[in-house]
């Protein structure tokens, strides 16, 4: 499935722009966003598991609510373009996203099962926490200037929370982390 086109979900009580789990996979290209407050804008979790790739715009009503909902099954989410906002929770399963450009306003959580996490080259200062779940998780940073680490709660001003929940982090092509 290839989207190119602008779906907004304008009330609170509002479902999902986009629901597309069946599907072996979907790129967005469009521009899709939702005021509510129950419904994630792209939701995948009708399905058990696919592939996502971002190059449009998905915007939630702000960084607390669901941009994008994973399946329980193992999904493969990559961000290669375009902006979000919102939480990207690919939930269940052994998942992969990868973050290859823009900059995520919000939070990345991987859900339980053994998940890899890879951010590369992206501009981190509005992203609030970054969760492995359960699970051996792994977290690549690739060309990233990073500062954070594990707090009890998120705080732009302390940089990224890590969590406590990534068995391995590596730093590759000159990143650097300043806990």
């Amino acid at each position: 499935v290839d989207i190119d086109t602008r779906v907004d979900v304008t009330n609170a009580a509002g479902g999902a722009a986009l629901v597309v789990g069946t599907a072996a996979s979907t790129i967005n290209r469009g521009a899709l966003t939702s005021l509510s407050t129950s419904a994630a804008v792209v939701d995948l979790a009708n399905g058990s598991g696919t592939t996502f790739t971002n190059l449009g715009t998905i915007n939630s009503v702000d960084v607390a609510h669901n941009a994008v909902l994973g399946s329980a099954g193992s999904d493969a989410v990559n961000m290669s373009g375009g902006t979000l906002r919102g939480i990207v929770a690919t939930m269940n399963g052994s998942d992969t996203l990868v973050w290859t450009a823009g900059m995520p306003d919000g939070s990345l959580e991987t859900g339980a099962a053994d998940d890899a996490l890879t951010l590369s080259g992206v501009d981190l200062a509005t992203t609030y926490h970054v969760d492995g779940g359960t699970g051996n998780d792994v977290l690549t940073l690739s060309d990233i200037e990073h500062r954070g680490g594990s707090f009890a709660v998120d705080d732009l001003a302390n940089g990224v929370n890590l969590g406590q929940d990534w068995e391995t982090l590596s730093l590759i092509n000159g990143s650097e982390v300043t806990l």
